[in-house]
C-alpha cells in the first residue's frame, strides 16, 4: 500500500448545470491533481472535477450528495457516503 493515498469527503455542487466536486487545493486537493488529469481543472485555488451524468446516475449522486474521494492506485476514486442517521 502506498503512503501517498489521500482521502477526503465533501458535497457535490451544481455548477452551470453540471455536478462538480470543488476541492480546495490547500486542503488536500493538490494531492488529486495527477489522479484527476483529463477530468479535473484547477480554477483559482480549487480543483474542480465534473462528474459525468452516466456516473452520477450509476452511483446515485445528485447535488448535495456527500461523497468520499481517494487517489488509491493513482486514480481518482469517488464513492457516495452510505451512512445515514
Amino acid at each position: 500500500m502506498s503512503d501517498n493515498v489521500t482521502c477526503l469527503s465533501g458535497p457535490v455542487d451544481l455548477v452551470d448545470g453540471r455536478l462538480v466536486l470543488q476541492i480546495p487545493l490547500e486542503h488536500g486537493g493538490d494531492r488529486f491533481v495527477a489522479a484527476s488529469r483529463g477530468i479535473g481543472v484547477i480554477v483559482g485555488d480549487e480543483l474542480h472535477v465534473a462528474i459525468p451524468d452516466w456516473l452520477a446516475k450509476q452511483l446515485g449522486i445528485v447535488e448535495g450528495t456527500v461523497v468520499d474521494i481517494d487517489n488509491r492506485g493513482g486514480k481518482f476514486n469517488i464513492h457516495p457516503q452510505t451512512s445515514s442517521e
